[in-house]
């Protein structure tokens, strides 16, 4: 009784590997289990990449909305001049004198479209907005700089939009 008790239980220790679910890959050495897996963990990665950068867009948006421009003022100037002026303004005001990099990655016809402006007490990316709307340049939150693009190349930033794409 004991012997078949016995050879019972190894028969059932044998079978165990093939108790496994198909679908599982826990015991699943294969090319494919490993490709899926490795799919699996770049997902997870890319997520976590958009997420942070996200987060990083929006702590820059949140930085340079403490900018309000108190009195801006341009009449028939050119897009690019229009831009050094607001970044001159926003270095007086900063109390670290640095104010913000502008990178500049659109085409030069842009810069100098004639654009005429005025405007009070308006925080800085909206200000930004409305000079990008008369030039059809679009500014992108980099981490360390905002960066003027053509409208069609810019992967135009609203931190309404950005805020409910973080909490998804």
């Amino acid at each position: 009784m004991r012997s078949l008790l016995l050879l019972t239980l190894l028969a059932g220790l044998v079978a165990l590997p093939t108790t496994v679910r198909a679908g599982d890959d826990f015991f699943d050495n294969s090319s494919d289990a490993r490709t899926r897996h490795d799919e699996q963990a770049a997902k997870i990665r890319n997520e976590y990449a958009r997420k942070r950068e996200i987060k990083q867009k929006l702590q820059y948006i949140k930085v340079m909305e403490k900018y309000s421009i108190g009195n801006f003022s341009v009449t028939n100037k050119p897009a690019g001049e229009a831009l050094k002026e607001l970044q001159a303004e926003v270095r007086r005001q900063d109390p670290d004198g640095t104010g913000f990099n502008l990178a500049y990655a659109c085409s030069k016809d842009r810069l100098q479209t004639p654009i005429t402006l005025s405007m009070r007490d308006v925080p800085l990316p909206d200000l930004l907005r409305y000079i990008g709307l008369q030039a059809k340049i679009g500014f992108e939150y980099e981490e360390y700089a905002i960066v003027a693009k053509n409208v069609e190349d810019a992967d135009v930033v609203d931190a309404k939009k950005l805020a409910a794409e973080l909490m998804q």
